[in-house]
């Protein structure tokens, strides 16, 4: 198989070879989507809350200057971060002044690993890994920490770390170390907020709802991999930006249906 490097790791020959949590993630919300992305040379335009969540990791892997040159969408046209930035620059003080935040990101930065899991090959990248201590620390940045967000097939709000699947990412983040090292780490979220001035929080999790997060991969692993090695039909979600861009009607829409889009 292509063995990851940090040039390599990103790319669509290694998405192609690899299964990693955000290619699952994407088949769990789209088939149609993630099987374009991953065959078909689908892009799509990185998001600003990406972009935002990379400029500060790029700061505390010590990549910034690299993130800067290859993103100068970041810069107004007199030269200046955009707003957006400016407040990611907040965030990462606030972090830089707290002890307790930066003992959590001491270890190795950006550690690419790769297991075999479920039936197929994983590669993950986690922001510290330190084994020592037996833990690994994922930053994510945030609204505000009681960040709700509308789950439209649940027809609820659920708390972010479960709209994004974060405690799926961690529970199978201290799977993929367990396998390829033979250590049980705690994973462990360093969560900051967009706020001013910005909050934070370190947030770990139990064993019980790590293991169900576990048993839920494992559960939809099957229909994933049967889709992206094309034994099975993609579906589409006809909510996103790729359904939306490729959707041809095929009938008239009754009224009431317009309800699943809310």
């Amino acid at each position: 198989m292509l063995q990851l490097t940090a040039e390599n790791y990103y790319s669509l020959e290694a998405d192609q070879e690899y299964m990693s949590y955000s290619q699952y993630k994407e088949f769990r919300d789209c088939e149609a989507r993630a099987m374009a992305k991953v065959w078909g040379g689908w892009e799509e335009p990185p998001s600003q809350a990406l972009l935002v969540g990379g400029y500060i990791h790029a700061y505390f892997d010590g990549t910034l200057k690299n993130f800067m040159v290859e993103h100068p969408e970041i810069f107004r046209k007199d030269g200046n971060l955009k707003a957006e930035y400016k407040v990611a620059d907040k965030m990462i003080d606030t972090i830089l002044k707290d002890e307790m935040c930066m003992a959590a990101l001491e270890g190795e930065k950006e550690k690419i690993i790769v297991f075999e899991f479920g039936g197929c090959m994983w590669k993950m990248k986690t922001d510290v890994l330190n084994l020592e201590k037996r833990r690994i620390v994922d930053m994510k940045n945030i609204s505000e920490l009681g960040e709700k967000v509308w789950n439209n097939e649940k027809r609820y709000y659920e708390l972010w770390l479960e709209a994004y699947g974060y405690i799926g990412q961690m529970a199978l983040y201290q799977k993929g170390v367990q396998i390829a090292y033979n250590i049980l780490v705690e994973p462990i979220i360093l969560a900051v907020t967009k706020q001013d001035p910005p909050n934070k929080a370190l947030i770990y999790f139990d064993d019980d709802r790590l293991n169900w997060e576990l048993s839920q991969i494992i559960f939809h692993l099957p229909r994933v991999l049967a889709v992206k090695n094309g034994q099975e039909k993609p579906r589409r979600c006809e909510m996103c930006k790729y359904c939306r861009e490729t959707k041809k009607l095929r009938e008239v829409m009754h009224y009431s249906e317009l309800y699943q889009y809310m």
